[in-house]
């Protein structure tokens, strides 16, 4: 293995536009990083991370680890079936393989807090886009399959989703798993969309997701994308992180911020209403760069990456910064460097008044 792996790393990072599947462990110090080609590599940090095994197959949409941390779970649309893989050798564990699992090279993956589903984006009338794509859910125990269309949803744009003119970039469910919160990419612009009592649909076919009043809200149309988002564990509100390019200003937002070396901005929101709670540009003030965003890159490392705690948020910035906001007020309450010049991920510590930072160095345990 090149000894410049960890360097190379951080540069395919830092490319935020395109997709970038990189997952830590949630207990032993490893990445799993997956590639449009198929491949699905394993690094383990000793103390640096080394590549110690990869597999290839057709293709891989997404990868979630089960919250047990025992297994993997890709989403292989050439094949239509998702893989459930030993975290240990990525072997095989076990296909479930459906005609409704039918995606793309961006179909996320995800599964619930309770491991009990999995959920995935997926064209139901195996022929593309149109009005059929939505939600596929599959109960873990049974194996059973549900779906629901963006349609039954209540997303009045669902024929605009897709390839031609946009995609499903991430899914989050709530800690309370009442809510889900879609982050969609359309023609250039952000959007956020909240569907309340979304595991409903799961228990019955034929039962409609009830919306929440956000569902149609677009919260960031003046921005080019969000590289990420998460729930407050009181499930009351978001926060999400909003990037954008370098001289970039869309005329219907006159006031878009402008500031030296902005890479994005740090916004709240609720999941009630529709109400953006603060919102904190992050520029020179924080990151001690003048550089900003050029061509869907950060700078120096990668940024763009948060976790959202009681009290507090923290993000990823570029240098190897962390910088920390009141997670109710969006005030600033301080920042540090870590030990390395790129961050791969970030993931709470088991104690959980602790986060582990996946570095070019090192897994590094901070108190929160």
């Amino acid at each position: 293995m090149s000894k410049h792996v960890p360097k190379e790393l951080g540069e395919w990072l830092e490319y935020y536009i395109k997709k970038q599947i990189v997952r830590l462990h949630p207990e032993r110090d490893e990445l799993f990083i997956a590639h449009e080609s198929g491949q699905l590599d394993r690094y383990c940090y000793l103390p640096t991370p080394q590549l110690k095994m990869k597999i290839q197959i057709s293709e891989i949409s997404d990868v979630s680890i089960a919250p047990d941390g025992k297994s993997l779970f890709l989403f292989n649309p050439v094949d239509k079936q998702i893989e459930i893989r030993c975290v240990e050798n990525l072997s095989l564990l076990r296909t479930i393989k459906n005609k409704y699992l039918n995606g793309d090279f961006l179909s996320p993956v995800g599964i619930s807090h309770d491991g009990k589903w999995i959920f995935v984006e997926s064209y139901m009338n195996l022929g593309g886009i149109d009005e059929q794509e939505g939600l596929v859910w599959i109960n873990m125990e049974t194996e059973q399959i549900h779906t629901q269309t963006w349609k039954e949803l209540g997303y009045n744009k669902y024929d605009m989703l897709g390839y031609e003119y946009g995609y499903v970039e991430q899914m989050v469910i709530s800690p309370d798993q009442q809510q889900l919160a879609v982050n969609e990419w359309l023609d250039g612009y952000a959007f956020l969309h909240l569907y309340s009592n979304w595991l409903a649909g799961s228990e019955k076919t034929s039962q409609t997701v009830e919306e929440s009043p956000l569902s149609q809200f677009a919260w960031s149309a003046n921005f080019s994308y969000i590289t990420d988002l998460g729930y407050h564990p009181s499930s009351n509100y978001l926060i999400l992180f909003s990037t954008l390019e370098k001289g970039r200003v869309w005329i219907d937002n006159p006031t878009q911020d402008t500031s030296v070396g902005c890479v994005g901005e740090l916004i709240a929101v609720s999941a009630q209403e529709r109400k953006e709670l603060w919102r904190v540009p992050i520029d020179s003030r924080f990151t001690e760069s003048k550089e900003g965003v050029v061509e869907g890159r950060f700078h120096n490392g990668y940024a763009g990456k948060l976790l959202v705690g009681e009290t507090e948020v923290v993000i990823t910035a570029p240098n190897g910064q962390l910088l920390f906001f009141d997670s109710e007020t969006g005030s600033f309450k301080r920042k540090m460097k870590v030990n390395g010049d790129y961050i791969f991920a970030l993931g709470w510590h088991r104690d959980g008044d602790k986060i582990r930072v996946a570095t070019d160095q090192e897994i590094q345990v901070i108190e929160w």
